[in-house]
């Protein structure tokens, strides 16, 4: 067989020594990063599992609780639809909005408490009064929502005795007023105008209505009733008071004053 010399004339070209060790290293410590960029991302989804379980958990319970939240909203508002037409009552403008409601006059109930408030029917007439301070006071906003709730936390307190509650608070005065700072308002209007009564009661009535601090209608019976509780002086009759007719010549300028006066107590901080 004849000998191909070209094929006998190629060499073969070897790499230098170091070269070779070097790519021999480079090898081996790529396979290191793998290895350990394998094992890295193992360990990431072993962690990630149980966490992407908790999440799926937790997302669960919240539409859980938005359904039964919401049946019992709906339920109140189909059993109860005719008397809040009948008797005017203001609804919510939705689940969310009385539920941020309730929220504020229940700070420290839990998530799951609030479907048991939802069932109460009384807690939408609540509601309803809400709105009415807001529209009384244009600046009622939620924050004065959760200071009127937590005063009204301190006189339950203050009404227990003993571990026991005492029979039905009387109504007072405060109770009329809606302002942050009411009970400052009727304790400045017990000493700046003792001895009040009558035409300047009238008077003391119409400055607390244009002030928004109570209704204009239907609120004067209730008012002379509290005050003929709460003051310990004469204040006349009920006729002598709702049947004086304001003369704005006249009476102006002591209205205007009283008006001042009991914005002075509105700002007490």
């Amino acid at each position: 067989m004849k000998e191909n010399k070209h094929t006998s004339d190629v060499q073969v070209y070897q790499l230098p020594e170091e070269t070779q060790k070097a790519i021999a290293v480079l090898s081996e410590r790529t396979a290191e990063i793998s290895k350990t960029v394998g094992e890295a991302v193992k360990k990431i989804a072993d962690a990630t599992d149980p966490l992407k379980e908790l999440t799926e958990k937790a997302i669960k319970s919240i539409r859980l609780f938005q359904i039964e939240f919401s049946n019992e909203y709906e339920a109140i508002q189909i059993q109860f639809d005719d008397y809040f037409k009948t008797k005017g009552i203001i609804r919510p403008k939705g689940i969310d909005d009385f539920l941020l409601w309730l929220s504020v006059k229940n700070p420290d109930k839990l998530m799951w408490e609030m479907i048991d408030e939802a069932k109460k029917a009384n807690n939408y007439k609540l509601y309803h009064e809400y709105k009415e301070r807001c529209f009384n006071d244009s600046g009622w906003n939620l924050e004065k929502e959760l200071q009127y709730w937590r005063n009204k936390d301190t006189e339950d307190i203050e009404a227990t005795t003993n571990g026991s509650r005492e029979t039905k608070k009387t109504p007072q005065l405060s109770d009329l007023i809606n302002h942050v700072n009411r009970f400052d308002i009727v304790e400045g209007i017990k000493s700046k105008y003792k001895n009040i009564g009558g035409k300047r009661l009238k008077l003391l009535l119409m400055a607390l209505q244009e002030l928004n601090l109570i209704p204009k209608y239907n609120y004067n019976r209730k008012f002379h009733d509290y005050c003929e509780r709460e003051f310990d002086w004469d204040i006349k009759s009920y006729q002598a008071m709702n049947d004086y007719s304001y003369n704005e010549h006249s009476d102006y300028k002591e209205l205007e004053s009283i008006k001042d006066y009991i914005k002075t107590l509105m700002d007490t901080k």
